[in-house]
């Protein structure tokens, strides 16, 4: 019995490491306009990709600079990149942030479930007792 509940809560802890993020796109005006930078991914017009962590980027006029990633296209492979990217050849940015709602709703499942496989093992063991 007491390894049903400790691989139960084990099994329900997992999903509080977890956290929700969202990815929307902004426009450029909006990247300019941020105070609080979040990760973004920048697609510009020669089909490059670039990622940036939060801390990596910064605007300076009309050029995004800083150091990130630039993905390759059908390869597994990333190259770490020190990019200057004028605004007119970026065509669209991704702004991945952590979404509290889609977290919250996240644990609310967990501690539901994890109730519920307490319940159902409580509710078996005393079954099995009076057999």
């Amino acid at each position: 019995m007491i390894r049903r509940v400790i691989s139960r809560m084990l099994l329900a802890s997992f999903s509080f490491l977890t956290g929700c993020y969202s990815t929307g796109t902004i426009t450029k005006a909006e990247l300019k306009a941020r105070v609080e930078h979040a990760d973004i991914t920048v697609y510009t017009k020669d089909s490059l990709e670039y990622k940036f962590s939060k801390e990596h980027y910064w605007i300076q006029g009309d050029t995004l600079s800083g150091s990130g990633v630039e993905v390759r296209a059908n390869t597994a492979e990333d190259d770490s990149v020190r990019a200057a990217i004028s605004f007119s050849d970026i065509t669209s940015v991704e702004v991945e942030e952590f979404d509290v709602t889609g977290t919250m709703i996240v644990y609310a499942l967990s501690v539901g479930a994890f109730v519920a496989l307490l319940a159902g093992g409580a509710a078996l063991s005393g079954l099995s007792g009076s057999w």
